[in-house]
């Protein structure tokens, strides 16, 4: 075998020299620049696992979802009520409210707090209300949901709202239940079980069991009073009672000017 002047190159005795050198020098090169892109990958390691620790790291804000009233009115609807904050300092942004899955406004926040009143339109029933905060600054704060529930009532008194559930029920002399009412029972009946308060049985009993008020100072779920007959006034001039036999318990218009007004307790006029 014989040595020529090329470094790295070894001619066989009668052949072509081997190119050693040249191997090496690719198979270097090679190895550099998968050398090199897994020391630029190792580079780019930690600055993408501080990008991934920040995105991790975002703030929660506090968030304190309050509603003035959960049993109203439908005429008389609440007020929601937010507050947030975030490290101790005020959250900015805007908040989403929805009732019912519908989107029904959107708010800013002012110095963490911002306020939304329930539509006058919500129909009777329960109704599921959610505050979402979308802060100003997304990349470092997340964002936030709450949630509560009301109930809307069409009448603003329980004890309307309880009789009107009797409402074609038919007048039984004697009666005091849902088979059958007569006026005093109806009457006591309903405000028994409304955990307003427990009534004497009969009209006349009745019409000692509270104030007299002036027909301007009555309140839908106070008695009215007549000799022989008692009821509920529902307001507008309006009552629901278990009339005389033949007739069923409907509301129905004050016949006469003479009714005397019994309130009995303020819990009978509120939900």
């Amino acid at each position: 075998m014989l040595r020529t002047r090329e470094q790295g190159a070894v001619r066989p005795e009668g052949g072509r020299p081997r190119r050693f050198g040249r191997v090496a020098t690719t198979a270097g090169l090679l190895v550099g620049l998968v050398g090199g892109g897994l020391v630029a990958t190792a580079a780019a390691t930690p600055a993408a696992a501080a990008t991934a620790t920040k995105a991790v790291h975002k703030s929660t804000p506090s968030l304190s979802l309050k509603i003035s009233d959960k049993s109203y009115y439908k005429n008389k609807p609440p007020l929601v009520k937010v507050t947030s904050t975030t490290r101790g300092k005020a959250t900015t942004g805007k908040v989403y409210f929805r009732v019912s899955g519908k989107l029904v406004a959107i708010r800013t926040l002012k110095h963490g707090k911002v306020t939304y009143r329930l539509s006058k339109h919500l129909k009777v029933g329960h109704h599921r209300v959610r505050a979402t905060i979308h802060p100003a600054h997304p990349s470092s704060v997340k964002s936030r949901t709450k949630y509560t529930t009301v109930h809307t009532h069409k009448y603003s008194s329980r004890v309307v709202e309880r009789a009107v559930k009797y409402t074609g029920t038919r007048y039984v002399y004697g009666g005091s239940s849902p088979r059958g009412f007569d006026c005093s029972g109806f009457t006591k009946y309903v405000y028994s079980h409304t955990k307003v308060k427990t009534l004497p049985r009969t009209s006349s009993g009745q019409r000692h069991a509270g104030k007299v008020v002036s027909k301007k100072h009555a309140k839908p779920g106070d008695l009215v009073y007549t000799p022989g007959h008692v009821g509920i006034y529902v307001g507008g001039n309006k009552i629901i009672d278990a009339p005389r036999p033949g007739k069923s318990i409907h509301v129905r218009s004050m016949w006469r000017a003479s009714w005397t007004f019994i309130h009995v307790k303020a819990k009978a006029n509120s939900i």
